[in-house]
C-alpha cells in the first residue's frame, strides 16, 4: 500500500492519485479543489489507512479485509486517550472510497470494496451547559464533555477579554446570528466552535 520510492521527510506529500505500484494508498483521491480537503485526506492516509491497509495490493482487498480494519481503528484512540469518534471513521471511508473511485477512474479496477464497508451511524455529542461545576471539575482533572455551551455570563467575560482582538467585531457579528437563529453558542472546553484555539 505504501509507495516503494523513498520520500525526504521535509518533502511535501505526493500528489494524490493512482499509483503504478498498484498499492490502496497509492490510489488516492484526485487533487481536491481546497487545501483543507487536501490536508484532510492525507491526513486520513497516513494516520489511518497505511497503519492499517499498507499492505495490501490494491486490486486484492476485500470487502471483509476492508471492515476488519475498520474495526481495528474503532478500537484505537485519538491523543485525549478517547475512542475515535465515529464520524472520524465516516470521513476516512469516505477517503478510502473516493481512493477506489479514482483507481476505477483511471482504470486499474473494476469494483469499489469501501462502499459495502458498513459502520454505525455516527452520533453527534450532547451539548451540556458548562456550569461552574463543570468547569472546576475541568480544572481539577482536565475531563471535559466534548461540547459545551457557554452560559451569558461566560460569553460576556469573553467578549470582554477580546475587545482588543482583531477579530473581536466578528465575536460580535458571530453571536448576534447565533441569538437572532435561537442557535447554542457551543464549545469544546472554553473556546467556542466559530473561534477554536482561542480563549
Amino acid at each position: 500500500m505504501t509507495n516503494s520510492s523513498p520520500r525526504h521527510p521535509n518533502s511535501a506529500p505526493a500528489p494524490p492519485g493512482p499509483s503504478s505500484n498498484g498499492s490502496i494508498t497509492g490510489s488516492a483521491p484526485a487533487p481536491p479543489s481546497g487545501p483543507t480537503t487536501a490536508r484532510s485526506y492525507h491526513s486520513h492516509i497516513e494516520l489511518y489507512l497505511v497503519p492499517t491497509l499498507g499492505h495490501y495490493k490494491l486490486g486484492q482487498v476485500t470487502a471483509r479485509q476492508l471492515t476488519a480494519a475498520f474495526a481495528e481503528l474503532a478500537q484505537r484512540t485519538n491523543r485525549y486517550g478517547q475512542p475515535l469518534a465515529g464520524s472520524t471513521l465516516h470521513r476516512v471511508r469516505a477517503t478510502l472510497r473516493a481512493a477506489f473511485n479514482s483507481a476505477i477512474r483511471e482504470g486499474m479496477i473494476t469494483d469499489n470494496p469501501a462502499r459495502r464497508i458498513e459502520l454505525p451511524p455516527a452520533r453527534r455529542p450532547h451539548a451540556v451547559v458548562w456550569t461552574d461545576t463543570r468547569v472546576q471539575h475541568w480544572h481539577r482533572t482536565h475531563e471535559r464533555d466534548s461540547v459545551s455551551v457557554w452560559t451569558v455570563d461566560q460569553l460576556a467575560v469573553f467578549l470582554q477579554r477580546a475587545q482588543r482582538d482583531r477579530l473581536h467585531a466578528l465575536f460580535h457579528l458571530s453571536l448576534s446570528a447565533a441569538s437572532g437563529g435561537a442557535k447554542p453558542w457551543a464549545c469544546g472546553g472554553v473556546t467556542s466552535t466559530s473561534t477554536r484555539g482561542r480563549s
